[in-house]
């Protein structure tokens, strides 16, 4: 989303202060028309490097019900 690239990448940008190998986790949602609820559940579908994605796994997974 351009929104967010612009709030993380962007002139004065959160990731400016942070520095190198800082973590960014968008939880932006999708157009619910395009997306389709199962019980009313969260699932995320998360990208980026594997080491990141099995730090933050358990984290995520306390707040939905699958992460791919």
């Amino acid at each position: 989303m351009p929104q967010v690239r612009e709030v993380c990448l962007g002139e004065n940008g959160i990731l400016e202060p942070a520095g190198a190998g800082a973590v960014v986790i968008d939880m932006s949602s999708i157009d619910p028309i395009e997306s389709k609820a199962i019980d009313g559940t969260l699932s995320v579908m998360a990208g980026g490097e594997k080491e990141d994605f099995d730090k933050y796994y358990d984290l995520l997974m306390a707040i939905a019900g699958s992460v791919v």
